[in-house]
């Protein structure tokens, strides 16, 4: 099951087709990898790309005691082993007119997570780029496209059924051109896919660092003057000096600058 969802000249179109008038598909798949590549025949805007988890995953149902795997948005979302019966945290609970006024004003606490771009339901759980399960029902997936693309899995929490999402919003391909919709890597259970990302991702010694940084003392607040100021009163034991959140426009707008 493939579902793409792309623009041309202002119109939404949705297909599950492989070769299209408007776009071709190739597909891969060898020793548990499997990439999908599209070529554009017309000029295109990307708006979503989903498809089924890969076999066996798709096909174990498992059952209320298995755990999957849910990997946050970035630092400040929950990233954990979760029963389907758990529920995730959002700011659904939160009153529309503190967050957007109030909270977001302040401290933009609504961009510290996806819940700006992602619609958080009740009845699934979702995370990106990796994810894993244990119990009667085995499988863990890697994101290899990350850097074109982030892998948001779904798990809808009635059914236990698997949807992987690729985040391709916005990709604009001029006609001949082509961008890799998904690319992933499919083991058969935890132990043998943390061995595999083990290996892709090897750890390194990292020195220790004896350093500043600006968050914790002023968190958004920042300004040249208390930079230039603090900066100024470190000694030689400090060998890293980190001006955190708040030099930029927005959470997660890392490259414009706040003047």
């Amino acid at each position: 099951m493939i579902k793409l969802t792309y623009r041309i000249e202002g119109k939404d179109h949705i297909s599950d087709q492989i070769d299209h008038a408007d776009y071709s598909l190739s597909i891969k798949e060898e020793e548990g990898r499997r990439a999908v590549l599209l070529t554009a025949k017309r000029d295109l805007t990307l708006i979503a790309y989903e498809e089924g988890a890969p076999e066996p995953l798709a096909s174990k149902r498992g059952d209320k005691r298995d755990l999957y795997f849910m990997n946050g948005y970035q630092s400040w979302t929950d990233t954990k082993e979760r029963y389907l019966s758990e529920w995730e945290n959002s700011l659904r609970k939160f009153p529309r007119l503190l967050v957007k006024h109030l909270l977001m004003k302040r401290f933009a606490f609504d961009c510290y997570g996806d819940y700006n771009f992602y619609r958080y339901r009740l009845h699934k759980l979702h995370g990106y780029d990796l994810f894993y399960v244990k119990g009667a029902r085995t499988g863990f997936v890697l994101n290899l496209n990350y850097k074109r693309a982030y892998l948001v899995f779904e798990v809808q929490r009635w059914t236990r059924e698997i949807t992987l999402r690729s985040d391709v919003y916005g990709a604009t391909l001029k006609a001949g051109e082509s961008f890799p919709l998904i690319d992933y890597l499919y083991l058969p259970n935890y132990q043998e896919g943390i061995a595999e990302f083990r290996r892709r991702f090897p750890t390194r010694a990292i020195e220790k660092l004896f350093g500043y940084t600006s968050w914790y003392n002023y968190y958004q607040d920042i300004n040249e003057e208390i930079i230039l100021r603090d900066l100024d009163a470190l000694d030689d034991r400090f060998n890293l000096f980190q001006i955190d959140d708040g030099y930029e426009t927005c959470v997660g707008d890392w490259l414009d600058a706040d003047e």
